[in-house]
């Protein structure tokens, strides 16, 4: 499979973060992905299997770059190639891409979902295991009696600070509904108030083993790079020492933490927030998490407790190997990359 994108809409460093994750070593390559730069990049439209949109749909309503956008999509289409467009970020920004267009979200709500919308991985840039705990494979924990629920982050919801951004959301909101945006609306309660909430769910039932580090800052609010790596460090460690995680959606409706947990061979206690996961189409999401739905958030200790005792102790470690497993096969850049074509014959 070889993707097209036009790098020449790349204009510099301080629009890097609108280069979707996926795609980003087709425009800065080094020696860590040279061999995806030769194995999925086509250097010419008509050579190409697919066009990728070379920024995210973000970068070009706000840079007033929109007829660039529609040109290379009209551009494709005449070339006979399927259009991939990446809608990264917290927020999905409100443009009618026609139904041939096929948007990749991490952000997406199953509710308002459309016919060409399908989930995308957040792209975990390092092995976690190698980078941080310098180890060549995920560490295979046997089952114990009580669960060990992991956590290391923004844990600690005041009803203040819930209040506080639950009017944020509404004021962006009414933006998003009177055309003052080009955002989508998003749900009134902080992601962080239902992970907090959760937190305590847990923290409160004897029969889970809490490991948390409930944080007042992201990393901890760790500035420099060292302290970022420790803290970051720290972060995976905590995951290594765990049996489960828990993953809420932050403020998009997806979860960075999600991914970080199944690339550490952890099993993600996953809470439903009317979420789009990637490849639901081809991957059985709820045979690789204990999954909650958001309503059922006061019943998250029954359910772990419930499913721990469920399986036996070679089939808890088979789940780690498979998280781990599929990781790597879907959800890191290259399994992103390996899998977008059965996606798309899918969808056409």
């Amino acid at each position: 499979m070889k993707l097209y994108t036009d790098t020449s809409h790349y204009e510099g460093h301080k629009d890097w973060k609108h280069v979707p994750h996926v795609i980003r070593p087709f425009f800065e390559r080094d020696s860590e992905t040279d061999r995806l730069v030769e194995m999925y990049l086509s250097r010419t439209l008509q050579e190409a299997d697919y066009a990728v949109l070379p920024m995210t749909p973000e970068y070009y309503l706000i840079s007033n770059k929109q007829l660039m956008m529609e040109s290379f999509i009209k551009q494709a289409r005449e070339a006979g190639k399927p259009i991939i467009v990446f809608n990264d970020g917290d927020a999905g920004v409100r443009y009618p891409f026609p139904q041939d267009v096929i948007v990749l979200r991490q952000n997406a709500y199953q509710s308002r979902r459309k016919s060409n919308e399908y989930g995308n991985s957040f792209i975990v840039e390092e092995d976690p295991m190698r980078e941080y705990l310098h180890q060549t494979g995920i560490v295979v924990r046997e089952k114990r009696e009580k669960p060990v629920v992991g956590f290391d982050g923004l844990g600690g919801e005041t009803l203040i600070m819930t209040a506080y951004h639950t009017l944020v959301n509404l004021f962006t909101n009414i933006k998003c509904y009177t055309h003052l945006s080009i955002y989508e609306p998003n749900k009134l309660l902080p992601g962080t108030t239902i992970r907090s909430k959760a937190l305590d769910f847990f923290e409160r039932d004897g029969r889970i083993a809490a490991n948390f580090n409930r944080r007042s800052a992201f990393r901890a609010g760790a500035k420099t790079p060292e302290d970022q790596r420790q803290k970051t460090t720290e972060f995976y460690k905590n995951m290594m020492e765990s049996d489960y995680v828990l993953c809420v959606r932050g403020g998009g409706n997806f979860s960075k933490r999600f991914y970080e947990t199944l690339a550490m061979g952890r099993i993600p206690v996953f809470i439903n927030t009317d979420c789009v996961l990637p490849f639901d189409n081809i991957i059985d999401w709820k045979k690789f998490v204990v999954w909650v739905e958001q309503s059922e958030i006061k019943h998250i200790a029954d359910k772990l407790v419930e499913f721990h005792k469920s399986i036996t102790n070679d089939e808890f470690k088979a789940m780690q190997r498979s998280c781990r497993e599929l990781w790597e096969k879907h959800l890191n850049r290259e399994g992103v990359l390996s899998s977008l074509g059965s996606l798309i014959q899918q969808s056409l």
